[in-house]
């Protein structure tokens, strides 16, 4: 099985065991290519080395050599590495260090005094081995993602030439997943329950949030990578102040432009909307309409907006718990005017139930709203409009699955290779046991010409059950579906994604801690999307029980 969890890899002290004992130093780049030693001492050609499907220790001992030359001697768990004038010994040892990035090798080495050892490490970047040395004891030496094949493959070989004789007694590498979490400085509303939502914004991350003070704000990274808080310096902007408690947020896209809507608690759940007119979102650039388009729901979260035609619109639940839908008749809908009277597309058929979670999306250039709704079974509805601005444009609800696996507690609608799919949360209701496990599951459509809709189901991942929070969420990252979560009884912030290398790939899926959520607590919003590199990022809220607030948090996958 890939290494793919961050592994904390506590770094040897490294020594010899003969006369002049020192300790290894620090981890440093390699030097300057030497191009001679692997034709002059036999080492193979690094094309030549086989790709292994094996799970490889990230530390192994000199005894477990892929390769070795004929005069190398294992001894024991070493092993050793004789040289005399006319020939050299050297052993070859390969890690898979699975989708993590190569960060650190310690190579512990036994020489003894006047005598020395080389390194050579693979190079895929210029597909030859990169040598370094020669070193008289032991050493570690710093890796990036080019000493890694496409396989995720890194071979190392150590060499005695020359008449010196060591013995190499442990090879360990260390890895790194790429993730970096950054507290963003902003404390968050302690008081409203849906309290961020995020978007890229001209290619850039972007997130509108309640602050601590009860204001919707908005604010977007500098640069469209945002690997350090410097990206994170520009002041938010304020819109709407005393959001309140039942609130619930939509950021989006309108035209290249920023939008947000807002459920305003303080003001009987009426929905409001505010939008710039520039893709920067300077203060003076946002119009906000003061009149609210419609009545919402104390429900939570309950509504999605998203760009229609080059309009604004809304999937939401009305406060008659019903599905509804309004859509702007201009590209800005700053006033009132400019929005239609609400669609009901689901209506309450049953007391006490509620419809919940609608998303609203473009499916091949038509909306389409997924929701949550009776007996917690995942409902669509298309339009076969471009705009969906007749009530006979709907059509009747059609179901995502026929999989019978609990109560959906969470979805995730988004596009992949321009298809529709879902990651779902399914809390195990047919347990006794609050405590078992509950699964994210990833739904698809399926080709078999017998069926229709998304019976193409995959688990994802078993996680800790029983209350969820809302932190499921779902894209498509460098062409894989990708989702990150967490449950309630697992404080870690997990991302996982297909792996691209299975044949299957959607059926076997990797996992990756974001965050130990050793700090955190109560994470309640999370959004996956994918920057301009192809990799993962994610903004999120989750409580600091050191600072006692919730806070603003940003996660990037990059190469450390």
């Amino acid at each position: 099985m890939r290494h793919i969890l961050p592994i904390l890899i506590l770094l040897l002290s490294i020594t010899c065991s003969c006369g002049g004992q020192q300790a290894a130093p620090a981890g440093q780049d390699l030097p300057p290519v030497v191009t001679t030693a692997q034709s002059q001492h036999g080492l193979p050609a690094l094309d030549t080395l086989r790709e292994s499907s094996l799970a490889f220790s990230l530390e192994q001992d000199g005894n477990m050599a892929t390769a070795k030359s004929p005069t190398a001697i294992v001894d024991g768990s070493e092993l050793q590495l004789p040289s005399g004038s006319n020939f050299a010994s050297w052993g070859i040892w390969s890690f898979d260090s699975g989708y993590d990035y190569p960060t650190l090798l310690n190579a512990v080495v036994n020489v003894p005094d006047g005598d020395e050892f080389w390194l050579a490490v693979s190079d895929y970047e210029n597909g030859r081995w990169q040598f370094s040395g020669p070193y008289g004891s032991g050493v570690a030496i710093e890796l990036s993602s080019a000493n890694r094949s496409p396989k995720h493959n890194l071979h190392v070989a150590v060499l005695a030439m020359e008449g010196s004789a060591v013995s190499v007694q442990k090879l360990v590498l260390a890895t790194d997943n790429g993730w970096k979490v950054m507290d963003l400085g902003i404390p968050i509303s302690s008081t409203a329950l849906e309290l961020i939502s995020a978007c890229m914004i001209g290619g850039r991350p972007a997130v509108a949030y309640v602050s601590e003070d009860g204001a919707l704000s908005y604010l977007r990274a500098s640069d469209p990578l945002a690997h350090d808080l410097n990206a994170w310096q520009d002041e938010p902007v304020g819109l709407i102040g005393g959001v309140g408690s039942f609130s619930d947020i939509s950021l989006c896209s309108i035209d290249g432009k920023p939008a947000v809507a807002l459920i305003r608690g303080t003001d009987q759940w009426n929905i409001y909307y505010a939008c710039s007119s520039t893709e920067e979102a300077a203060p003076a650039d946002w119009q906000i309409n003061p009149n609210p388009l419609a009545s919402g729901s104390n429900y939570s979260p309950n509504f999605s907006m998203a760009d229609v035609g080059g309009h604004p619109a809304i999937a939401y639940v009305d406060t008659n718990e019903e599905l509804a839908y309004i859509r702007a008749s201009t590209g800005n809908g700053s006033t009132a005017s400019d929005w239609s009277t609400p669609l009901i597309l689901e209506v309450n058929d049953e007391p006490n139930e509620h419809v919940k979670r609608p998303q609203l999306m473009m499916d091949r250039g038509k909306p389409l709203v997924s929701y949550i709704g009776l007996s917690s079974e995942v409902f669509l509805r298309y339009s076969d409009s471009a705009t969906g601005a007749k009530l006979s444009n709907w059509l009747p609800r059609s179901t995502v699955g026929l999989w019978n696996d609990g109560d959906w507690e969470d979805k995730a609608m988004f596009l992949h290779d321009g298809d529709i799919e879902f990651m779902l949360y399914a809390d195990d209701s047919h347990s006794s046991s609050s405590f078992e496990p509950d699964f994210i599951h990833y739904y698809f459509r399926d080709t078999y010409e017998k069926q229709t809709g998304w019976e193409g189901k995959h688990e994802v991942a078993e996680i800790d059950g029983g209350s969820f929070h809302a932190s499921l969420s779902g894209a498509s990252i460098n062409g894989m579906p990708a989702a990150c979560y967490r449950s309630n009884y697992s404080p870690e912030l997990t991302y996982s994604f297909s792996d691209p290398d299975h044949p299957a790939y959607t059926s076997v899926w990797e996992h990756q801690e974001v965050n130990d959520g050793f700090q955190n607590g109560m994470l309640l919003d999370t959004e996956l999307m994918e920057n301009a590199e192809g990799q993962p990022c994610i903004l999120y809220c989750a409580y600091d029980f050191q600072l006692d607030s919730r806070r603003l948090y940003f996660a990037v996958r990059r190469e450390p």
